[in-house]
């Protein structure tokens, strides 16, 4: 008698645990957790343009089925001696993809694309970086983000944000992100081209306090309305994404 009821206990606690661990799967699934795709990129590089495209085409797929996939091309200047100067590219820019390579040991170059800090792939390879964006979507935040009262003055931009989580290790990055741009490359090795670009990262600080203001510069040539801002924390020894969130400016102000 004794070894029935044990059995029955048993299956009853296999049981629980089946139900449960399905449950956390149809959670993980209704709520997917936001993924940060950075795409370092150039207009100097013959071999970027189909990485643009990818990218593109992967936030156009997010926005359809409502998915918290955020973006950001940056363009590095080490392209620019060429003949063309890249006039989204920023030495900042290149600095940053040289920091992921000392804290992932990994090499740089163009066109590469990380996600969430923790995997790096050649930016054209669209299928690779979907299915790692689907992975990492399921994988649980410890920062949440608020970002609000954005206001305009002149050529500036000032919003507030805060960080809800521990801030020890962690960095947080705001970046000023222009949502397309097409230019007519007249030299280097993409000349002759129309070359179209989503997600341009514009501006870009990165702060560690966990609550504050910061202020942008308008880029003359950026229409502010046609901007985003996004915002992420990363572990500050390995670059991982640990929370991210996106504003529309002109619908916050």
């Amino acid at each position: 008698m004794k070894q029935v009821v044990l059995m029955m206990l048993l299956t009853l606690a296999v049981l629980g645990i089946f139900a449960f661990n399905n449950q956390l799967e149809e959670v993980d699934e209704g709520h997917p957790q936001p993924v940060i795709v950075e795409l370092f990129t150039s207009q100097g590089c013959s071999s970027c343009p189909s990485a643009d495209i990818a990218l593109q085409e992967i936030m156009d797929e997010a926005e359809r089925k409502n998915q918290p996939i955020y973006g950001l091309s940056f363009h590095v200047s080490y392209w620019n001696y060429l003949g063309w100067k890249d006039p989204y590219s920023k030495k900042d820019f290149t600095a940053r993809q040289y920091q992921y390579a000392e804290k992932r040991h990994s090499q740089v170059y163009t066109p590469q694309t990380w996600i969430n800090g923790s995997r790096e792939f050649v930016g054209s390879r669209k299928r690779d970086i979907a299915e790692t964006i689907q992975t990492q979507s399921k994988k649980p935040k410890s920062h949440r983000i608020e970002i609000n009262d954005f206001t305009t003055t002149g050529n500036n931009l000032q919003f507030a944000y805060e960080v809800d989580g521990e801030m020890q290790g962690i960095q947080l990055n705001l970046a000023l992100v222009q949502k397309e741009g097409t230019n007519y490359i007249k030299r280097g090795e993409n000349r002759g081209r129309t070359l179209s670009h989503g997600n341009i990262v514009r501006e870009f600080v990165t702060t560690t306090n966990p609550k504050g203001k910061i202020q942008f510069e308008i880029p003359d040539d950026l229409d502010i309305n046609e901007a985003i801002l996004i915002a992420y924390t990363q572990k500050q020894s390995t670059f991982e994404v640990t929370g991210a969130a996106r504003s529309n400016i002109l619908q916050a102000r």
